[in-house]
Protein backbone atom coordinates (compact mmCIF):
# COMPACT_ATOMS: atom_id res chain seq x y z
CA UNK A 1 0.00 0.00 0.00
CA UNK A 2 1.39 3.40 -1.02
CA UNK A 3 0.99 4.94 2.49
CA UNK A 4 3.11 8.16 0.85
CA UNK A 5 0.02 8.93 -1.38
CA UNK A 6 -2.65 9.06 1.19
CA UNK A 7 -3.41 12.57 3.09
CA UNK A 8 -6.37 12.53 4.97
CA UNK A 9 -7.82 15.73 3.88
CA UNK A 10 -8.92 14.24 0.90
CA UNK A 11 -11.09 11.58 2.61
CA UNK A 12 -14.84 12.81 2.50
CA UNK A 13 -16.47 14.14 5.61
CA UNK A 14 -19.55 11.44 5.35
CA UNK A 15 -17.25 8.19 4.51
CA UNK A 16 -17.34 5.63 7.06
CA UNK A 17 -13.46 5.35 8.77
CA UNK A 18 -12.57 1.88 10.18
CA UNK A 19 -10.56 1.65 13.75
CA UNK A 20 -10.24 -2.69 13.82
CA UNK A 21 -6.95 -3.16 14.34
CA UNK A 22 -7.66 -6.97 15.08
CA UNK A 23 -9.07 -7.36 11.94
CA UNK A 24 -7.10 -9.27 9.25
CA UNK A 25 -7.70 -7.52 6.70
CA UNK A 26 -6.88 -4.24 8.25
CA UNK A 27 -3.27 -3.25 6.55
CA UNK A 28 -5.25 -4.25 3.26
CA UNK A 29 -8.25 -1.82 3.55
CA UNK A 30 -8.78 2.17 2.78
CA UNK A 31 -10.90 2.41 5.53
CA UNK A 32 -8.50 1.34 8.09
CA UNK A 33 -5.73 3.14 6.17
CA UNK A 34 -8.09 6.40 6.90
CA UNK A 35 -8.83 5.53 10.34
CA UNK A 36 -5.39 5.63 10.95
CA UNK A 37 -4.32 8.90 9.57
CA UNK A 38 -7.64 10.45 11.29
CA UNK A 39 -6.18 13.56 13.17
CA UNK A 40 -5.67 13.29 16.90
CA UNK A 41 -8.26 15.86 17.99
CA UNK A 42 -10.97 14.67 15.74
CA UNK A 43 -14.39 13.76 17.80
CA UNK A 44 -17.12 12.87 15.51
CA UNK A 45 -16.81 10.89 12.06
CA UNK A 46 -18.68 7.91 10.64
CA UNK A 47 -17.46 4.75 11.50
CA UNK A 48 -17.69 1.07 11.59
CA UNK A 49 -17.97 0.20 14.75
CA UNK A 50 -18.17 -3.76 14.59
CA UNK A 51 -15.59 -6.37 13.67
CA UNK A 52 -17.62 -7.45 10.44
CA UNK A 53 -14.95 -9.80 9.14
CA UNK A 54 -17.06 -12.95 8.76
CA UNK A 55 -16.21 -16.29 8.75
CA UNK A 56 -15.14 -16.56 4.81
CA UNK A 57 -12.54 -13.69 5.61
CA UNK A 58 -14.24 -11.46 3.88
CA UNK A 59 -15.65 -8.08 5.06
CA UNK A 60 -18.41 -6.07 3.53
CA UNK A 61 -16.37 -2.63 4.28
CA UNK A 62 -13.72 -3.46 3.05
CA UNK A 63 -12.29 -1.15 0.21
CA UNK A 64 -9.11 -2.06 -1.88
CA UNK A 65 -7.23 1.11 -2.03
CA UNK A 66 -6.30 1.71 -5.48
CA UNK A 67 -4.89 5.19 -6.18
CA UNK A 68 -6.43 7.16 -9.16
CA UNK A 69 -4.58 9.73 -10.89
CA UNK A 70 -7.23 13.01 -10.92
CA UNK A 71 -6.28 16.03 -13.37
CA UNK A 72 -6.57 19.51 -13.11
CA UNK A 73 -7.09 22.60 -15.80
CA UNK A 74 -6.41 22.51 -19.02
CA UNK A 75 -5.92 25.70 -20.82
CA UNK A 76 -4.51 24.72 -23.83
CA UNK A 77 -7.16 22.09 -24.26
CA UNK A 78 -8.17 23.56 -27.87
CA UNK A 79 -5.15 24.84 -28.84
CA UNK A 80 -5.18 22.74 -31.89
CA UNK A 81 -9.29 22.24 -32.67
CA UNK A 82 -10.09 23.66 -36.00
CA UNK A 83 -13.01 26.82 -35.31
CA UNK A 84 -15.72 25.18 -36.79
CA UNK A 85 -15.55 22.31 -34.04
CA UNK A 86 -14.81 24.14 -30.97
CA UNK A 87 -18.43 24.91 -30.07
CA UNK A 88 -19.84 21.39 -30.45
CA UNK A 89 -16.87 20.20 -28.56
CA UNK A 90 -17.37 22.48 -26.20
CA UNK A 91 -20.72 21.82 -25.50
CA UNK A 92 -19.73 18.36 -25.39
CA UNK A 93 -17.52 18.66 -22.92
CA UNK A 94 -20.45 20.80 -20.84
CA UNK A 95 -22.33 17.51 -21.07
CA UNK A 96 -19.25 15.66 -19.25
CA UNK A 97 -18.88 17.84 -16.58
CA UNK A 98 -22.69 18.15 -15.92
CA UNK A 99 -23.11 22.13 -16.66
CA UNK A 100 -21.07 24.92 -17.96
CA UNK A 101 -20.10 26.08 -14.53
CA UNK A 102 -18.47 22.67 -13.57
CA UNK A 103 -16.93 22.85 -16.86
CA UNK A 104 -15.33 26.43 -15.90
CA UNK A 105 -13.87 25.08 -12.40
CA UNK A 106 -12.17 22.65 -14.13
CA UNK A 107 -10.97 24.42 -16.68
CA UNK A 108 -9.12 26.54 -14.54
CA UNK A 109 -8.50 23.51 -12.02
CA UNK A 110 -10.50 24.55 -9.02
CA UNK A 111 -12.34 21.01 -9.21
CA UNK A 112 -10.68 17.64 -9.99
CA UNK A 113 -11.46 15.90 -13.24
CA UNK A 114 -12.06 12.35 -12.30
CA UNK A 115 -10.51 9.11 -14.27
CA UNK A 116 -14.24 8.71 -15.97
CA UNK A 117 -14.46 12.40 -17.37
CA UNK A 118 -10.67 12.07 -18.34
CA UNK A 119 -11.73 9.32 -20.60
CA UNK A 120 -14.67 10.34 -21.62
CA UNK A 121 -12.51 13.71 -22.84
CA UNK A 122 -9.98 11.98 -24.55
CA UNK A 123 -12.81 9.65 -26.35
CA UNK A 124 -14.32 13.04 -27.48
CA UNK A 125 -11.25 14.21 -28.69
CA UNK A 126 -10.52 11.56 -30.66
CA UNK A 127 -13.77 10.94 -32.24
CA UNK A 128 -12.74 14.51 -33.42
CA UNK A 129 -9.29 13.20 -34.19
CA UNK A 130 -7.48 14.87 -32.06
CA UNK A 131 -6.30 12.01 -29.98
CA UNK A 132 -2.76 13.23 -28.99
CA UNK A 133 -4.00 17.05 -28.31
CA UNK A 134 -5.48 16.02 -24.60
CA UNK A 135 -3.47 17.73 -21.95
CA UNK A 136 -4.03 18.80 -18.54
CA UNK A 137 -2.09 21.45 -16.74
CA UNK A 138 -1.35 18.95 -13.90
CA UNK A 139 -1.57 15.54 -12.40
CA UNK A 140 -2.15 14.24 -9.02
CA UNK A 141 -2.58 10.54 -7.81
CA UNK A 142 -4.33 9.99 -4.37
CA UNK A 143 -7.17 7.33 -3.62
CA UNK A 144 -10.98 7.18 -4.72
CA UNK A 145 -13.30 7.39 -2.25
CA UNK A 146 -16.65 4.82 -3.34
CA UNK A 147 -19.47 7.05 -2.08
CA UNK A 148 -21.83 4.86 -0.62
CA UNK A 149 -21.42 1.30 2.08
CA UNK A 150 -22.04 -2.10 0.29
Amino acid sequence: MKKQLFQFKEVPDDWALCFQDACPLHEECQRWLAGSYAPKKMTVRPCVIAPSVELTGTCRYYVNPEPVTLAYGFNDLFSHVRRNEYEPMQRALYAIFGSESSYYRCKRGQRAITPQEQQAIQNLFSKYGYADAVVFNRTQQTYDFPVALP
